[in-house]
C-alpha cells in the first residue's frame, strides 16, 4: 500500500509531477514491461504471491500493465485523479445496485475501506470478504460473478 499511497498523494497534491510520473511509468513499461510487473508485485500478499509466480498470470498482467501505462496512460491518469478527489459526500447519491468483493489479505486497499464503502453506498446489496485473497487474487475469484452479473444486466436491457 505504501507505494500506491505515494502515487495517490502525488496525484492529489502535485498533479504536474504525477503526470511526469505517468510518463516515466510509460517509458519503463515500453522498454521493460516485466520490470513494472516485478515492481508492482514485489510485496505481494496472500494468494497474490502464488499468482505472481504463475507464468500465465505474469504474461497476461504484463500485457495489461504495458497497455495501461502506454496506450491507455491518459485513462489511467484520469482514473487516479478521480480516485483522489473528495468523494465521501457523493457516495450517498449512488443508487446503483452495488456489490463489493474484497480480499482479507489485500495489502493495497484495507478491508476497512470496503466496509466503509458498503456502509456509505445506499445501493450496496452485498459485501464479500475473501479470506486468504489479496488484491488480484480477489479479482480473479470474483471476475466470473462480476461477468455473470454484467451479462444479466445487459440481457435485461435488450428485452
Amino acid at each position: 500500500m505504501a507505494a500506491g499511497k505515494s502515487v495517490f498523494r502525488l496525484a492529489q497534491q502535485h498533479p504536474f509531477a504525477f503526470h511526469l510520473l505517468v510518463r516515466v511509468q510509460g517509458l519503463i513499461a515500453s522498454a521493460c514491461p516485466s520490470l513494472v510487473f516485478h515492481m508492482m508485485f514485489a510485496n505481494a500478499a496472500g494468494e497474490d504471491k502464488r499468482l505472481a509466480s504463475s507464468r500465465e498470470f505474469q504474461s497476461a498482467i504484463t500485457k495489461i500493465l504495458k497497455l495501461c501505462f502506454t496506450r491507455h496512460a491518459l485513462g489511467y491518469a484520469r482514473d487516479i485523479r478521480a480516485y483522489v478527489q473528495p468523494w465521501k459526500d457523493t457516495l450517498s447519491g449512488i443508487g446503483a445496485n452495488t456489490h463489493i468483493w474484497h480480499g482479507a489479505e489485500d495489502n493495497w486497499s484495507p478491508v476497512a475501506m470496503a466496509e466503509y464503502l458498503a456502509s456509505a453506498i445506499p445501493g450496496c446489496t452485498s459485501t464479500e470478504i475473501f479470506n486468504g485473497l489479496s488484491h488480484y487474487s480477489c479479482f480473479y475469484r470474483a471476475a466470473p460473478e462480476i461477468c455473470r452479473q454484467l451479462g444479466a444486466t445487459s440481457g435485461d436491457r435488450r428485452e
